[in-house]
């Protein structure tokens, strides 16, 4: 009987652990903030809550003056989460589609808003496309190619002339990094 009733404490005091393991919920220290110029203003501290009625529901304040930006849980593993944030008028903002993942071993939340390339793969219709494979052998996936002259995607080109980016597309919109507050910066071992 004692050894059940030690049994049982246990795993009442280790649930509530287990339970928050890879939590993205809490406030996230400003790493970088890229957006329109009058977005720029806010040097508050982003937090991310849980709706208190609807299960797949969390709330981003602080991102954008004006208001909360809805996001609905997209994947939730040990590693972290994925949310799709839905078009909606937040302020003065329209955000017409957006993302944002959290990583659980850095404790980093990334937001993106009304980029299309950072946030493809978010809807059915990012597949509609299909795969194919080209006549010289290359593969072809909606906008991204891979053949022997190199790797083709919005926004990036990788080929032996090099690396080439463009900014207008790759960083459109509002782009959002933070730092959960409370965990370890996971450090580069490179």
């Amino acid at each position: 009987m004692k050894k059940y009733l030690l049994t049982l404490v246990g795993l009442a005091l280790a649930t509530p652990v287990l339970a928050q393991g890879n939590s993205a919920i809490g406030q996230y220290e400003q790493e970088s903030f890229m957006g329109p110029d009058n977005l720029k203003g806010s040097e508050t501290d982003v937090t991310l809550s849980k709706d208190p009625r609807l299960r797949n529901v969390v709330w981003i304040a602080n991102l954008l003056p004006g208001g909360r930006v809805k996001a609905l849980v997209f994947t939730s593993n040990d590693e972290g989460a994925t949310y799709s944030i839905p078009a909606q008028k937040v302020g003065n903002f329209q955000v017409q589609l957006g993302c944002a993942t959290y990583s659980q071993e850095g404790g980093e939340l990334t937001v993106s808003l009304n980029n299309k390339s950072n946030c493809f793969g978010m809807k059915q219709s990012d597949y509609n496309g299909g795969v194919s494979v080209t006549r010289s052998g290359g593969v072809q996936a909606g906008n991204t190619s891979v053949n022997g002259r190199g790797i083709h995607a919005p926004g990036v080109s990788v080929s032996n002339g090099g690396v080439r980016v463009d900014t207008r597309a790759v960083m459109a919109g509002v782009q959002y990094v933070g730092h959960k507050q409370g965990v370890a910066k996971a450090t580069d071992d490179d």
